[in-house]
């Protein structure tokens, strides 16, 4: 009976102290500006793998997503986005041995124009080169961010005689790459966003 209470004494003590030095767990730790409350996530590929993270963490973070330009402070717009695949190593039989895997996304952070104090360019243009996307956009009150690029490279042993499982695992790599890319793009634009 006395370890069980030690035991949650110390349990106890443990989560006043980690409270105490302002620690947190990961996603809630981001501290985004006041001024920030529904954020818009722009994309020529609605099906990109880092579309849906960068969604996901925005609303993990406590972050209104909106369905439109109009109704967001901010607008992550993401321009391009690239998987490469590179050759590292070749074995014996001159074969192929190992792969790096290359994935970038360029994006941009626009913020509503009532939240900056006359800094930055208005948006003149879209989203990308679409002209669909162009026109909506460059109505909208919006100051235009610098274009930032975000990399991330895994290397992956290739087996000629497991291609299927190679091949698995390579979009299993791209998708923890693209949840890494997200958490960069994330935390770029506190750090962006909080400067200002």
């Amino acid at each position: 009976m006395h370890k069980q209470f030690a035991k949650f004494a110390f349990l106890c003590v443990s989560v006043l102290l980690l409270n105490a030095c302002g620690y947190r767990l990961c996603n809630p730790c981001v501290a985004w500006p006041d001024s920030v409350k529904n954020v818009y996530v722009a994309t020529n590929k609605p099906s990109s793998p880092v579309y849906a993270h960068l969604r996901e963490n925005l609303r993990l973070q406590g972050l209104n997503v909106v369905k439109s330009e109009t109704d967001a402070d901010v607008v992550f717009v993401l321009l391009n986005e690239s998987q490469d695949r590179r050759l590292l190593a070749v074995g014996s039989g001159n074969e192929p041995a190992e792969y790096e895997l290359i994935y970038r996304v360029s994006y941009r952070v626009d913020r509503s124009n009532n939240q900056s104090a006359g800094a930055g360019r208005p948006v003149t243009g879209g989203a990308a080169d679409d002209p669909q996307s162009a026109s909506r956009i460059g109505a909208l009150p919006f100051v235009l961010g610098a274009v930032n690029t975000v990399e991330s490279r895994r290397a992956q042993v290739f087996n000629p005689a497991a291609v299927l499982a190679v091949e698995a695992e390579a979009r299993s790599l791209y998708d923890e790459m693209a949840r890494y890319l997200a958490n960069q793009i994330t935390r770029a634009a506190v750090g962006q966003l909080s400067g200002e």
